[in-house]
Formats: C-alpha cells, structure tokens, sequence
C-alpha cells in the first residue's frame, strides 16, 4: 500500500496545527519562552499499512492538560 501522499498531507496538517497553536499560546501569553511553547511538536509514523500522527507536549504534557481544559490559574 502506498501511503506517501497521506504521510505528506499529515505532516503539512501537523506542520500547520502546530504553528497555529504556537500563535494562540503566545497571543495568550504563553509564548517563546514557556515549555509548552518549545515543546509543542508532531511526529508521522508510517509503515506499511498505516499512518499516525501524533503530537507531543515534551515535558509540559501534564500543563498540557490543565490548558486544554481551559484552566487559567489557580486560586488558594
């Protein structure tokens, strides 16, 4: 089976999901010099029969998480 045009298509997608998460992070003041910013990433794997892409958050996953859930501080 080739998959090469699903490989590149997913890897434009991903280049592109990534550059637009970058910017709502940074218009949202979480920009450049955060771990979630510079850990923001994708990977396509491929074999024969089938084709992943999956995106990373490094070391901020677990911030990751509480910003996805759209948490924006904490109080005590």
């Amino acid at each position: 089976m080739k998959l090469e045009n699903t490989v590149q298509a997913l890897q434009k997608f991903g280049k592109t999901v990534v550059k637009d998460g970058r910017k709502i992070l940074k218009k949202n003041d979480m920009g450049n010099d955060t771990k979630l910013y510079k850990d923001f990433d994708y990977i396509v794997q491929a074999n024969a029969t089938s084709v992943d892409l999956i995106f990373e958050f490094g070391e901020a996953t677990k911030y990751w998480d509480f910003v996805n859930e759209g948490v924006k501080g904490w109080t005590s």
